[in-house]
C-alpha cells in the first residue's frame, strides 16, 4: 500500500520508520507498508471444562459450540470439550455473533465461572474475549458428561 507524503511529514516518518523497524520504508515521496509473512502459530490451548470450579478465577477454554437444548434462551449457548458440556452465558449481541453457529470452535479468553440456581455457568466479561478459531482445529466433545447439571449449592454463609 502506498501513501503520498508531503515534505513536512517526510522527516517525521523517517524517524518513525527507524523506531518501528522493517514494517515501514520510505521510497521517494511515498511510504511503503511491508507486510511480513504471518508467523507460524502454535495450536491454541485451554484448560478442560472438568477442571473449572465456581471458585476458579479467569480461565482460558478451547471449546466447540453445540446445538441449543430445547427451551434454552437465546442468551445461553451450550459448549463442550472432551471432558464434558457446560453452559455459556452470552451477555451482548456481539458475543452472540462471535460464538457463531453450532459446530464452531471458539477460544474463550479470561472466562469466569459462576453458579446460577445451583448450576455452573461460564461467562465472558468485557475484559475477556470470544475468538473463533481457524479451520483445522478440532475439539472432540463428550456430550454424556453434563457439567452444568452438577449441583454446587449456594456459596453464601452457612
Amino acid at each position: 500500500m502506498l501513501l503520498p507524503t508531503g515534505r513536512l511529514h517526510t522527516h517525521l516518518l523517517v524517524h518513525f520508520s527507524c523506531a518501528v523497524g522493517p514494517c515501514l520504508s520510505l521510497h521517494s515521496n511515498f511510504i511503503v507498508f511491508l507486510s511480513p509473512s504471518p508467523p507460524h502459530l502454535p495450536p491454541p490451548t485451554g484448560v478442560p471444562l472438568a477442571v473449572v470450579q465456581p471458585t476458579s478465577g479467569d480461565v482460558n477454554l478451547l471449546v466447540r459450540v453445540l446445538a441449543p437444548a430445547p427451551n434454552q434462551p437465546p442468551t445461553v449457548a451450550r459448549i463442550g470439550d472432551a471432558s464434558g458440556v457446560a453452559l455459556l452465558d452470552l451477555r451482548s449481541p456481539a458475543q452472540v455473533a462471535a460464538v457463531g453457529p453450532p459446530g464452531t470452535v471458539v477460544r474463550l479468553a479470561r472466562a469466569r465461572p459462576a453458579v446460577h440456581h445451583g448450576a455452573l455457568h461460564i461467562g465472558v466479561s468485557k475484559w475477556g474475549a470470544i475468538e473463533r478459531q481457524r479451520e483445522g482445529i478440532d475439539v472432540v466433545v463428550d456430550e454424556a458428561v453434563r457439567l452444568s447439571e452438577r449441583t454446587f449449592g449456594t456459596m453464601g454463609k452457612a
